[in-house]
């Protein structure tokens, strides 16, 4: 099973489906908004592996981002400028991204 990902344009009064590859894992789920038209989703569900999905346009078309580790993140966090942090479901870890969620890669950090 998967979830969609929907947009609003008037503050949440209707969604409709956002273009793109907008499809998520059903299971955990994790947002984070680097600004108002660059937004993360993450799903990540134990034995099916996880992804994230990135928008720079307020949700008109998605890219995965790189780097993301499997399962997926249970955890998403915008720090400020094109920083995102995400901490890794499953075996854990830290993962950091400088480019405002296109790609993520490994702190070592455990």
């Amino acid at each position: 099973m998967t979830v969609a990902i929907e947009v609003s344009a008037n503050d949440g009064t209707t969604w409709t489906p956002s273009g793109g590859q907008t499809r998520m894992p059903n299971g955990t789920l994790t947002l984070a908004v680097v600004s108002p038209r660059r937004v993360l989703v993450g799903g990540a569900v134990r034995g099916t592996g996880g992804l994230v999905q990135v928008t720079a346009d307020g949700g008109a078309t998605w890219t995965v981002a790189g780097g993301v580790p499997q399962p997926g993140f249970s955890w998403l966090a915008a720090a400020g400028g094109d920083t995102v942090d995400g901490l890794a479901a499953g075996a854990g870890g830290l993962y950091l991204s400088t480019d405002g969620g296109a790609g993520f890669s490994d702190l070592q950090v455990r």
